[in-house]
């Protein structure tokens, strides 16, 4: 069956693709050519032939209250041209009064709702912030977590991602060369904050093998609001001082070419103690997994979900001796971290293939629409 749905995010889809929203809900409707998509979007912003854009000209960097009306009037305006609605929003900073209108407008329209949350933040689950007729998350610890607080219809589905296209836009070893990075490069993604894991990759990394005394750590980090970049930058380099390793770190920020810093470094380390505003099963991981790059993550739900089955390991928060020394594996250890790579690219590319992907929420779409149909035929 062929449906046309009105995607929603907290923003609209719009560059800059600086969050796990706007990515994902983007990935959704580029992706699914068998229906019809209606999406929010800024001035110059290109979408196939089976996408409607909806240009706006209020497209914030976070969502602001007043983002939040021009997102309710867009979805009153537009949702009567819909079969149904697909909402991607995570729950890291729920708002009361934008929840309310929008479960009070699914009571009176009566048009399905999919609801797909990249990440349900560290916030406790609240059955009123969850407006879907089928809820979607990307982590099995997800799932049960709201299962286990009385959510109804909460599925488990990977997000989608083609490997074929995540590719960088700049040559990689032009950046390694401007940013002195040898052959021993450590990227970590992440943002600001004191349960970030930042101070204790860098600790780690100053407990590195005299043999790995060239390696040099690449922190692409973002700010969450409130913070200052380069108040945030001056602290770590104090702790990178501290702990004897400065001159081994470069602080590139908010880094726009993703692809290209993962394709200089040679492994990926994520080892927070909170995921925040970050996805469940972060893109920046899947994508240094679709780039042959393994990884080190916390062992911790549902961030060790993003391993795939394989690709990296996996280390306690805080045991800056097992990262150090899982970081000193892969990078002396070829053949380990060929496995590894192989291993990683080979699950994403099965697991989050953009066909089966797209198929699970087609399914999705036919149940819900034909829940509705037999309703309407029950009602008369």
């Amino acid at each position: 069956m062929h449906y046309r749905i009105l995607m929603m995010s907290s923003l609209p889809l719009s560059a800059p693709w600086n969050g796990a929203d706007k990515n994902f809900g983007r990935l959704i409707a580029q992706t699914d050519i068998e229906n019809e998509y209606i999406v929010q979007t800024g001035a110059g912003d290109d979408w196939p032939d089976h996408v409607t854009p909806v240009r706006s000209a209020h497209v914030e960097s976070m969502p602001t209250r007043a983002q939040k009306i021009f997102a309710f009037r867009y979805l009153l305006r537009y949702a009567g041209k819909s079969d149904l609605v697909h909402i991607v929003a995570s729950l890291s900073n729920p708002s009361r009064p934008g929840t309310a209108l929008l479960r009070g407008w699914h009571k009176i329209a009566h048009k399905p709702v999919v609801h797909t949350l990249p990440s349900i933040g560290d916030i406790p689950v609240v059955r009123s912030n969850f407006v879907g007729d089928v809820t979607v998350v990307v982590s099995k610890h997800s799932q049960q977590k709201l299962k286990d607080h009385g959510i109804p219809n909460v599925l488990h589905i990977y997000p989608p991602l083609d490997v074929s296209k995540i590719f960088p836009t700049n040559p990689p070893e032009q950046l390694s060369k401007e940013l002195a990075l040898g052959q021993n490069a450590v990227l970590y993604p992440a943002h600001y904050g004191t349960k970030s894991g930042i101070k204790e990759v860098i600790a780690a990394f100053s407990h590195l093998p005299t043999s790995l005394r060239d390696a040099v750590l690449v922190l692409a980090c973002r700010t969450h609001p409130g913070q200052n970049a380069d108040d945030e930058a001056r602290q770590v380099l104090t702790y990178g001082r501290k702990m004897g390793i400065a001159e081994r770190i470069r602080i590139v920020g908010d880094f726009k070419d993703i692809p290209a810093l993962i394709s200089a470094c040679s492994i990926t380390v994520l080892v927070p103690n909170q995921l925040t505003s970050k996805m469940d099963l972060p893109l920046v991981v899947l994508e240094s997994l679709a780039l042959k790059r393994p990884v080190i993550l916390s062992e911790q739900p549902p961030l060790d979900e993003a391993l795939l089955g394989g690709g990296g390991f996996t280390v306690p928060y805080g045991n800056i001796p097992a990262l150090a020394a899982a970081m000193s594996k892969l990078l002396t250890d070829q053949v380990l971290y060929e496995r590894l790579a192989t291993q990683g690219y080979n699950a994403v590319r099965q697991q989050c293939h953009p066909d089966r992907i797209t198929e699970q929420y087609r399914e999705i779409y036919h149940s819900l629409m034909e829940t509705k149909e037999q309703q309407f035929r029950k009602f008369f």
